[in-house]
């Protein structure tokens, strides 16, 4: 169940920044599909090009990386469509993220360009204890497994 956001960006056009909005806390489901143009003509990106992300994030700090959580690349190239990775790590912290991804070559970066996620606050962050009587799912799956492992061991028993 992946968000994927389309935009363009056209390099020749620096003050063009597009915004895109995450919400704080998503795990291996956001990306930006972002289609390349120089002057409202396709970018040509050589097929030996790969890419890398940039962020700096509202609270001062900075999130490089060119693969995913799982080690796979975080940016994939597709003629002059570039699709970015945004990383677990990227969006821990809500606020504006300035984002840049940068494509380079055996010899070369051949272009950067950026973008702002702007990553909205979670309800409830994950870090928070919630006092609550309602947790019938969690109430559920507990039962579920204890009925399974009484299961289980009749079967070992039998």
């Amino acid at each position: 169940m992946d968000s994927i956001q389309r935009i363009t960006i056209d390099v020749s056009d620096p003050l063009n920044t597009q915004v895109v909005k995450a919400v704080q806390e998503d795990i291996r489901s956001r990306y930006v599909e972002i289609t390349l143009v120089r002057n409202g003509e396709p970018l040509s990106i050589p097929a030996s090009a790969h890419g890398m992300i940039g962020i700096r994030r509202p609270n001062g700090t900075y999130v490089l990386y060119d693969e995913t959580e799982d080690q796979t690349s975080a940016v994939t190239i597709d003629g002059n469509v570039v699709t970015a990775y945004l990383s677990q790590e990227a969006l821990a912290i809500e606020g504006d993220l300035y984002t840049s991804v940068s494509i380079y070559t055996a010899s070369q970066r051949l272009t950067a360009f950026h973008f702002i996620v702007s990553v909205e606050a979670t309800a409830v962050p994950s870090g928070v204890v919630v006092e609550s009587d309602y947790f019938n799912i969690l109430e559920g799956v507990v039962s579920d497994a204890i009925d399974a492992a009484e299961r289980a061991e009749e079967a070992v028993a039998s």
